[in-house]
């Protein structure tokens, strides 16, 4: 996947995934379960799509978007491990 970039600690990693100037929060998509993630725009198809290289706790994961990037915050579950990528795919 390209076009995004990630950074972690022990207890949480951050996806940033380019949106076009001006984006809302209304005109994404965004779907975290325990061990996938699906980031988009609304009725588009995703930007970044698959597999988590670890599950996360997904109640605990937040996102939000500036009108330039749409950042996912996601709480891993077994905290104190640092994760060689973000995805799978």
């Amino acid at each position: 996947m390209e076009g995004y970039s990630w950074t972690q600690t022990l207890g949480d990693l951050v996806l940033s995934v380019p949106v076009p100037p001006g984006t809302k929060g209304r005109g994404c998509a965004v779907d975290i379960g325990r061990a996938s993630i699906s980031v988009g725009l609304a009725g588009a198809p995703p930007l970044l799509a698959g597999e988590l290289w670890a599950p996360v706790q997904a109640e605990e994961c937040f996102w939000n978007v500036d009108g330039r990037a749409l950042e996912v915050t996601l709480q891993k579950v077994r905290g104190q491990r640092l994760m060689d990528s973000a995805h799978q795919l």
